[in-house]
């Protein structure tokens, strides 16, 4: 089959872009998270250049102008809890910014229940520690509420981090002496930056992975399980001890975080995002609406490029029920003229036959 100047393999290979000319390249410059200003544009913005196709010039849509995720309240199709606009979320902002700062806690428990899990928990134990803790020198202090909790979080976080190395140590056993002796050198030094945490030196989870990723194994199924298991160490975004962890040290400056940037980064991952149902770089996920759902930014970094049944079969139960509750949401949107465009008529039949489709009928859309 010839390949048209105007078209790329991923068109070719994608069958809701077959034969569709291919849309100019456009920019998106990235927005960075130190312009807090901006920050909810962080998760919809792309930099370089990127090409979108579909085979219907009325279904394409650049993700950031999915209009799904422009309505309040749409529960998110991964964990099922309401997720923020971008209107909301800034007058969140005009809250903090009105009141002091011994006056969060009250901005924030007027919001959680937008919070994503993970934040949710985390919030809890600010809440309980400023409780138990009357004494403090700040009262209902984001900030020092973390401080408080950092030790015995920490040693939560550092008991799980040590049983990830156990599984590398057990695995290491199993290999030839000269991969061994590479891996179990590399699961020396991991063990003593893990110990190390409690000061000022950060557990840096992507570094870590890059390199147990250029160790040289030759049987493919023992690398992939090690990659696994470097890709199972927690993050901030899975679980609430390493979240608490983050936000009690420094940032990538080396500057405590204030509580004004904690207040933020507990709402902040609930802001709606567009998710690919079949994943851009890895499923041929095409760019427009019959491809979109609606997430959580949160939940859309956890998903990351995980193909759609790997994802769905994480958690199969709450991701049917969910991905349910966001579509019937969907269609009410659509029906009442609140997302009044008129290619969003058929999304809701169209992005639940894709599923339906990526997942040979394992997994049906009941609305």
């Amino acid at each position: 089959m010839r390949i048209s100047p105007l078209q790329t393999n991923k068109d070719i290979n994608n069958k809701f872009s077959f034969n569709s000319v291919q849309k100019p390249k456009q920019n998106f410059n990235c927005k960075t998270i130190n312009n807090l200003s901006n920050y909810y544009y962080l998760p919809l913005s792309f930099s370089g250049n990127r090409t979108y196709s579909s085979d219907k010039n009325e279904l394409f849509e650049v993700p950031s102008h999915f209009l799904i995720g422009k309505c309040g309240d749409v529960p998110c199709p991964a964990c099922g809890r309401k997720m923020l606009n971008q209107n909301q979320f800034l007058q969140f902002k005009e809250e903090l910014n009105a009141v002091d700062e011994s006056e969060y806690i009250n901005v924030l428990e007027k919001w959680q229940d937008y919070m994503m899990p993970v934040e949710l928990q985390a919030f809890e134990d600010i809440k309980q520690t400023i409780k138990k803790h009357t004494d403090m020198r700040k009262p209902n202090d984001l900030r020092t509420a973390l401080v408080i909790l950092r030790h015995s979080k920490l040693t939560q976080l550092q008991a799980i981090q040590m049983r990830r190395v156990k599984k590398m140590r057990s695995l290491a056993k199993s290999l030839p002496e000269e991969e061994k002796a590479v891996l179990m050198a590399k699961l020396e030094k991991l063990q003593k930056i893990i110990k190390k945490t409690g000061e000022e030196s950060p557990f840096r989870r992507k570094i870590m992975i890059d390199k147990i990723s250029k160790i040289k194994i030759k049987n493919p199924i023992k690398y992939k399980k090690l990659q696994d298991i470097a890709a199972s160490f927690p993050t901030s975004n899975d679980i609430d001890s390493a979240w608490i962890v983050k936000y009690s040290g420094k940032n990538k400056l080396g500057e405590d975080w204030t509580s004004y940037d904690i207040a933020l980064r507990l709402l902040a991952p609930s802001i709606a995002n567009t998710d690919h149902i079949l994943a851009y770089s890895t499923e041929q996920g095409h760019d427009d609406i019959t491809n979109y759902m609606s997430m959580h930014t949160g939940c859309n970094t956890r998903k990351s490029n995980k193909s759609f049944l790997q994802w769905y079969y994480e958690d199969k139960k709450l991701r049917q029920q969910s991905m349910e509750d966001y579509f019937k949401k969907a269609d009410e949107l659509i029906s009442s003229g609140q997302v009044d465009n008129p290619k969003y008529t058929d999304y809701v039949a169209k992005a639940t036959e894709t599923i339906r489709e990526v997942s040979k009928g394992k997994v049906e859309i009941k609305l």
